[in-house]
């Protein structure tokens, strides 16, 4: 028997000092073979494509676990702790391997199992920890009791899963923790958000930099961040770059000559090969270095790792930076949700990182750019910013008092559409001790998982980065930008440390969070507590989700990490005065005298007459700010009389005739109303007294001078004296600060929802809350909806929908408040979202889409006029999820198939439903749930348009189950009769039908099966009513793979159709067939790169029409020069002409849509109809025209 043993992460949290030591036990004594650690399966949106090729080259990476590692676990919280006699003694990489790496022994049975299965050993690793091998398809499933099956993303990205937990025996899964490549779908995503580029226009400007398009240069990031006093630069210092592209080091001298910085020593380390040209995300790695040499110029070097962006290429490049051990500040801008890596992976990086801690390296991480959400797919964490022996870090939106100026406020990142800061809780890894405690209920942290990020930066593109990329200047934003900014500041923290006898800072995640509990906490971070979310946590108060505990507040934290010399940071909103005059009087035998000359200020009070004295003095108002927030008159005591402790009073006084030479007891002005007081304690000190409303009063008045008096309490024998201005120091002050009522906010927009709307804006750093007001009409009258609104957004959930209304918005702080911004106008709706595809009934189009009042399936129509209308919402119980179009019959009746969902008793596997003229639902039949190995009795998920035969039968297909789990071909009548025609088996006759069936001339049915069969690449078939079915075609690739366009008859009474791969380019084939199988290529659509663009289109998956002249019209998912795709027309002759190109996907909106992952049709005025799923003003998709001429009209934004 073959007892095994099978490890899966399933949301479970590990703690960070024990992974290795589970992934190690993985294994079964009495085993044969054990499965090691992960399935390593692919994600669900992923299509199964067929076997992989037994000789495609595969290349793994075997890892190896930890030795000794509790001991290791307790060694890392040791040499972080200030307090341990342990403290900042790091490891050499060979100290590390002897106590805590792989043994020789059990890295050459490992080497030596893998050459015994005939993988050829690529490269040993110093540490042990990695082992890098390959081997053709077929050795690996031997090796490894698998199946390597091919697949294809939504993206169209290609890419290979094993069908199984991959297992070895039990002797060698002992000395393994994993096996990383045998997935190859994960592909790290830099967290660069690029916003202007050259001279392009962009919707909002950026306003605080002095760089070129006013992005922040070198000397504006260390103005905002509190760095300009910092005397370190990097000398001495090496810093590290974790990349997975090349760069062109002529841009980065062009960057650091034009800010006249030094030339910055790169140093080059290529990983696995990579030949370090730059390529696609090359602007990741420039950006990255340019960064850190902004922030510390004179470093040493900068060390560039540069691996391949594949599983591998990722673990390798960790740890070569690992056994390097040259860089002690490292900063990585990759990163991919935690749900898509597996768990083969994290084990091996968290390996790593607990090397580079215990060798005293930092490691800073950018947390992600697609907000907690992650694009829809969340919520989740990014990996490797969730680890737990990184720092991660969040994104905010700076604001500066002016270009290149000081910090005035910052808030959280989200400028929509998931375009936010990453951040939330990890599912992997439990929460560590040093984060223990941080957090609140109302920020939504755990107590028990990983938090992410620990800190935050500018990473708003709007407020971001002026980065030379490409020859041309270009601002950025992007968490990948805050995270070499933190890197450096680390490396100017490690040369403080040096010069003081000092190890480096080492994993800084401890001694950050210390420094935000300790004392200092309010004056070394910037905490940002806006209530703004990252669409799920909010900012709050102290730590958070969001932005940790906010971004540096440079000097001063850089005094807690380095422990140099105390700083105080000096005020930039207050403006101090000495005194015009001063001069105190005193009664009795000295009530004529003038004591102006005085180095002293005497004030006394005494019920016994000529012991009473009274300090005047004078102050220039004209030398003040125009707007005074507050005043504070300043004294120091200079000759305390012991025995006393009690209050002095400072008052106003209106006239200011008098002077200093000439003041006397006799002569005196008239003391006003008391304005404040305070204790004097009689010690050499500063007594101060808050004057604001008097000294504001006389400034309101034209006032160009005020005058104060001070006074002593009651009681008897009180006196004090204070320096006068003649005194040689600490003369009397005048302390006022200034401030001025906000900006108006800009960039106001408002977003619809169902009986919601939300209003968006950008503030000004100097505001404390916004007012939002809303009318009915452009000229109003407006009414406050709310004041003291924290920050944007805003949700007004009293809008009704069908009424437009305007809104604009007022900021204010504790001067005043703001002009109104600009009005912007919305309209709140029940709307669907971009998933359909049309049919024609009557003068109306018709599509069958998501959303809907209850986000599960709605009705659209669209009139001649191009007007698009919501027509009924369905609840999920009825049928969801379809991309295909309905089928319209003479009674105006449509009938569609839902993808997903159906009665409750059912599985909700998709149901075949009528809609009546009225718009009511009627389900004639609901699809089964399926066993777990996706087998049933009727099939599951249909996804295709239906056919309807002349009797009113219904015939389609459904994309899974079945009696072998690929799918099946049905016929369901009117009456809700349910027949099951066919069951796709799929290595004959094909898999995954998701184009429904054409009716032919033969009167037989015709369809495509999207994967498999006998050449692998899909299939066409015929099926006759009574069920009997042939493979008409067997796809091979050459004239195309992976059909899941439907059939349509051209006037030759040929069929045509399209694939969305394959071809002489790969990227899909236009072709035409007879009824005997024959296929005709008649398009071969260009070859694309690496962002998915490609001269004509790329993937036309979608439906096409055939016109009465023989001209073919279609639509491609991706491709076109924005890799967003195209409408392309193929006349008789196969000549191509792309009639429209969608327009770049600018953060999930533009104007003309993205993506159009359904086709399109012709209707009977002759043009195009069709939906994108992405893009438009809102980014949930739009719905368009286009004429046969490429005369293309958006007709309608979906919104959410």
């Amino acid at each position: 028997m073959n007892n095994a043993v099978v490890l899966r992460r399933n949301g479970l949290a590990m703690t960070a000092w024990s992974l290795a030591a589970v992934l190690a036990s993985a294994h079964c004594a009495n085993a044969q073979r054990a499965r090691i650690f992960s399935r390593q399966a692919p994600a669900v949106s992923a299509m199964a494509l067929g076997r992989l090729a037994a000789s495609a080259p595969v290349r793994l990476t075997f890892t190896l676990p930890l030795r000794n590692e509790a001991e290791l676990d307790a060694y890392l919280k040791r040499i972080a702790d200030p307090k341990d006699p342990l403290y900042g003694r790091y490891l050499s990489p060979q100290e590390f391997l002897e106590q805590y790496g792989p043994t020789q022994a059990d890295y050459d049975a490992v080497a030596a199992y893998a050459a015994g299965q005939g993988f050829t050993v690529l490269k040993r690793h110093a540490n042990r920890l990695v082992l890098d091998v390959a081997a053709p398809s077929a050795t690996v499933e031997r090796a490894f009791s698998v199946r390597l099956l091919q697949y294809r993303d939504r993206a169209g990205a290609a890419f290979h899963a094993p069908d199984a937990a991959p297992a070895v025996p039990a002797a060698v899964a002992a000395r393994l923790s994993g096996v990383v490549g045998l997935n190859s779908q994960r592909v790290l995503t830099p967290q660069a958000q690029p916003l202007r580029n050259g001279v392009a226009s962009i919707g909002r400007n950026n306003q605080i930099g002095t760089g070129p398009y006013n992005g922040l240069a070198p000397a504006d990031i260390k103005a905002a961040y509190n760095l300009t006093s910092i005397a370190a630069n990097g000398a001495g210092q090496t810093l590290g770059l974790f990349e997975l592209d090349g760069y062109n080091a002529s841009d980065v001298q062009a960057y650091e000559t034009y800010f006249g910085l030094p030339f910055v020593p790169l140093q080059n380390v290529l990983i696995d090969g990579f030949s370090g040209a730059a390529g696609g995300n090359a602007d990741e790695v420039t950006l990255d270095i340019e960064l850190q040499a902004a922030i510390a110029p004179s470093a040493s070097k900068i060390v560039v790792y540069e691996g391949p962006n594949s599983s591998y290429g990722l673990v390798d490049t960790f740890n070569q930076m690992a056994v390097d051990n040259q860089a002690k500040s490292i900063s990585v801008s990759w990163g991919s949700s935690e749900q898509f890596v597996s768990g083969d992976e994290i084990g091996a990086e968290n390996a790593i990182f607990k090397q580079m801690a215990a060798q005293g390296q930092s490691v800073y991480v950018a947390s992600g750019d697609r907000g907690a959400q992650d694009w829809g797919q969340g919520p989740t964490v990014y990996d490797p910013a969730s680890q737990p022996f990184v720092v991660s870090v969040g994104g905010t939106t700076l604001s500066t008092a002016g270009a290149g100026g000081a910090w005035l406020n910052e808030n959280t990142w989200n400028n929509g559409n998931g375009n936010a800061t990453g951040g939330g809780v990890s599912k992997v890894w439990a929460i560590p001790s040093w984060q223990s405690g941080a957090g609140s209920t109302a920020g939504m942290t755990s107590t028990t998982n990983r938090n992410v990020p620990d800190v935050a930066l500018d990473a708003d593109p709007y407020t971001g980065y002026a980065i030379f990329y490409n020859g041309a200047w270009n601002l950025y934003g992007g968490t990948s930008c805050a995270a070499p900014v933190w890197a450096a500041f680390n490396a100017l923290v490690n040369q403080q440390r040096a010069s003081a006898g000092k190890t480096p800072l080492g994993f800084a995640a401890p001694a950050i969070y210390t420094a935000a509990r300790g004392a200092n906490g309010g004056i070394d971070f910037h905490d940002i507590a806006d209530g703004v979310t990252n669409e799920l946590y909010p900012a709050v108060a102290g730590y958070d989700n969001v932005t940790g505990w906010g971004s540096l507040n440079g000097v001063n934290l850089f005094h807690d990490l380095s422990g140099a010399a105390a700083y105080t940071p000096p005020s930039t909103t207050t403006v101090t005065s000495s005194p015009l005059a001063d001069a105190n009087v005193h009664d009795g035998s000295y009530a004529k005298n003038n004591f102006g000359s005085q180095t002293a200020l005497h004030v006394q009070t005494s019920a016994k007459a000529g012991s009473n004295e009274i300090a005047y003095l004078k102050f220039d108002l004209t030398a003040l700010p125009a707007t005074i927030s507050s005043a504070t008159l300043r004294l120091y005591g200079s000759n305390p009389t012991s025995g006393y402790s009690g209050a002095a009073t400072a008052s106003g006084v209106s006239n200011n005739s008098w002077t200093e030479s000439g003041v006397t007891w006799n002569n005196r002005p008239a003391v006003g109303s008391a304005l404040s007081s305070a204790t004097v304690t009689h010690t050499a000190a500063w007594t101060q007294w808050d004057v604001t409303s008097f000294v504001q009063a006389q400034k309101a008045a034209g006032q160009t001078q005020v005058s104060l008096a001070v006074t002593m309490g009651s009681s008897a024998a009180n006196a004090d004296a204070f320096n006068s201005r003649e005194s040689a120091s600490n003369k009397p002050q005048l302390v006022v600060t200034s401030a001025a009522p906000p900006l108006a906010p800009f960039s106001v927009t408002a977003y619809p929802h169902n009986a919601s709307i939300t209003v968006n804006w950008i503030g000004s750093g100097d505001a404390t809350s916004f007012s939002v007001y809303r009318a009915t009409s452009a000229s109003g009258p407006y009414s406050l909806l709310s004041a003291s609104v924290v920050g944007s957004p805003y949700q007004d959930a009293s809008a009704v929908n069908g009424v437009p209304y305007w809104y604009y918005v007022k900021a204010a702080n504790s001067v005043g408040s703001s002009a109104a911004s600009s009005a912007v106008t919305e309209t709140a709706s029940i709307d669907a979202v971009g998933d359909a595809t049309f049919v024609q009934s009557g003068s109306l189009l018709y599509a069958y889409s998501g959303g809907g009042a209850y986000q599960a399936a709605s009705l659209i129509s669209v009139d001649s006029l191009g007007s698009e209308a919501l027509r009924q919402s369905y609840m999920y119980t009825a049928g969801y999820g379809s991309f295909a179009a309905p089928i319209a019959d003479l009674s105006g009746n449509l009938y569609v198939a839902g993808q997903n969902g159906g009665p409750l008793t059912d599985g909700g596997l998709g149901t075949v439903l009528k809609i009546d003229s009225a718009y009511n639902p009627t389900v004639l039949h609901a699809f089964e749930n399926f066993a777990p190995d996706q087998t049933n009795t009727t099939g599951a998920f249909p996804s295709c348009a239906l056919a309807q035969a002349a009797d009113g039968s219904l015939y389609g297909t459904a994309i899974m189950g079945g009696a072998y789990g690929a799918g099946t071909l049905y016929r369901v009548g009117l009456d809700g009769s349910y027949v099951k025609l066919h069951d796709f088996n799929a290595p004959t006759d094909g898999g995954s039908p998701y184009a429904g069936v054409t009716l032919g001339p033969d009167g037989n049915y015709y369809g495509v099966a999207w994967n498999r069969g006998p050449s692998g690449a899909g299939t066409l078939y015929s099926i006759t009513p009574a069920g009997v079915f042939r493979v008409v075609h067997a796809f091979t690739g050459s004239e195309g793979s992976y059909p899941r366009t439907q059939l349509v008859i051209g006037p030759d009474g040929y069929f045509y159709g399209a694939c969305g791969a394959g071809g002489a380019n790969g990227t899909g084939t236009v072709y035409k067939a007879d009824l005997s199988g024959n296929i005709t290529v008649l398009h071969n659509f260009g070859p694309m790169d690496n962002k998915y663009r490609g001269p004509d289109g790329v993937d036309p998956d979608g439906e096409i029409a055939v016109g009465s002249d023989g001209t073919i019209y279609g639509s491609t998912i991706l491709g076109g020069p924005n890799g967003t795709g195209t409408i392309y027309k193929i006349d008789s002759a196969g000549n191509e002409t792309l009639l429209h190109v969608f327009s770049a996907d600018t953060y999930g909106t533009n104007t003309d849509g993205a993506y159009n992952w359904t086709g399109l049709m012709r209707a009977a005025d002759g043009n195009l109809y069709g939906v994108n799923y992405r893009g438009g003003k809102y980014s949930y998709g739009v719905a368009y025209q286009c004429t046969p001429a490429g005369v293309f009209r958006t007709l309608h934004s979906f919104h959410f």
